[in-house]
């Protein structure tokens, strides 16, 4: 994902689904994540979050670019 988006930050995947489970986004048998994705500014906070119960829904690549433009815009104020 970083490289078709051109990204110059991480992006982080949760392989192992421990933060998935920490987090209680995994589903009912706890064998399946509910797909979530969410920007993190620079102090940590959360600024932006979208999870799916249906696994086969994912925000789209428009979705996540308005998203992290708007951690830009926090650098600006």
């Amino acid at each position: 994902m970083r490289q078709d988006m051109d990204l110059d930050f991480p992006v982080l995947v949760d392989g192992d689904l421990a933060v998935t489970a920490a987090y209680g986004l995994l589903n009912d048998k706890g064998n399946l994540p509910h797909p979530a994705a969410l920007t993190i500014d620079k102090n940590g906070i959360v600024t932006w979050l979208r999870v799916d119960e249906d696994y086969r829904q994912r925000p789209s690549k428009e979705e996540l670019r308005t998203a992290l433009a708007g951690l830009g815009e926090e650098d600006s104020e």
